[in-house]
């Protein structure tokens, strides 16, 4: 973001709401926006209360009836109008809302729901409003906005498996501009720096993106990678054990790489597991691990891998390659 778009940034929660609904909105945005919330505590839940405002307005302006009403209450207040114009503009209004008030009970019946969610070192579920079930890895965040006409999750980061409720509002899910766009299915999102992958389990998704007019449409285990650029991956077949094991706590890794294998276990544990080099990461290792357990993982990568662990104070493994030990 330049200089004079930071100037132009709203300092106002309503102002936020307006900027990061605009077309055009993008990562600037968002990190503008995270830097407002970091300034004061009460920013963010001043956002989150007017947000809920804006889109329940939203719900109302979009609504045929509340508009038909409306239009109707205008005509005929126009039609009965006196020289006192000062009049018609307030009549038009009240008979406006008293013409329209049982549309707005029918369409407020289906309530706006909101509510952010996240894990830390455990894999959590939850069943969200709409019968959603939500497993949550750990380490991951998301929000949702139902309403009566659509169900939306926001994943900030991590991974979920979502076995979608039934309901007429249609279900979707944002990792920033992926959009995954359910048809009645199980499926998963994970989302991390390098992109985001959505691996399908039962039924049928379509993914996008928001930058891209790319569209991949996904049947039953099937999965599809979006790079961090927007470019979607041809569409590949799923590891079923891979993407089923970790909702059970069980983490399958083929081929691997080792840094990457330990910046996942990691998130299931307090006791962290390094490397002595940045080199060491690029072995590859293959395995079937419970979450958390960093002791198993450390005996096979010593074992199979011929890898060294040093064990420091606070409870960290250090691994060093070589064939002499170092031990504490």
């Amino acid at each position: 973001m330049t200089p004079s778009d930071k100037a132009d940034s709203p300092d106002t929660a309503e102002g936020w709401v307006a900027r990061l609904d605009a077309p055009h909105a993008g990562p600037a945005e968002a990190a503008a926006f995270d830097a407002w919330c970091a300034r004061d505590p009460a920013h963010r839940p001043a956002y989150r209360a007017a947000r809920q405002l804006h889109d329940m307005a939203r719900r109302l302006r979009d609504n045929d009836m509340l508009r038909a009403a409306s239009r109707k209450a205008l005509r005929d207040t126009a039609r009965r109008r006196t020289a006192r114009r000062w009049w018609f503009g307030g009549a038009a209004v009240a008979a406006a809302l008293l013409v329209a008030l049982p549309a707005v009970w029918w369409y407020l019946r289906t309530p706006l729901v909101s509510a952010e969610y996240a894990t830390q070192t455990r894999i959590a579920a939850v069943t969200l409003p709409d019968g959603t079930r939500m497993v949550m890895d750990a380490g991951t965040q998301a929000a949702i906005r139902f309403d009566g006409q659509s169900r939306q999750v926001l994943l900030e980061r991590g991974r979920v498996q979502f076995q979608v409720g039934k309901a007429e509002a249609p279900f979707e899910v944002r990792a920033g501009d992926v959009r995954v766009h359910d048809i009645g299915t199980t499926f998963q999102v994970d989302r991390n720096d390098a992109g985001t992958r959505v691996a399908l389990l039962e039924g049928q998704v379509t993914v996008s993106d928001a930058r891209l007019p790319a569209t991949r449409t996904l049947t039953h285990t099937q999965s599809v990678r979006v790079a961090a650029d927007g470019h979607l991956d041809e569409t590949l077949p799923l590891d079923t054990a891979e993407a089923e094991g970790w909702t059970n706590g069980r983490l399958v890794f083929r081929g691997e790489r080792l840094a990457d294998l330990l910046a996942t276990m990691n998130r299931y544990a307090s006791r962290r597991i390094t490397l002595a080099n940045a080199g060491m990461g690029e072995l590859r290792v293959s395995g079937s691990f419970h979450a958390g357990d960093q002791d198993a993982l450390v005996s096979a990568l010593v074992t199979g891998w011929q890898l060294r662990p040093e064990r420091l104070g606070d409870g960290t493994v250090v691994l060093h390659d070589g064939a002499a030990a170092v031990l504490r």
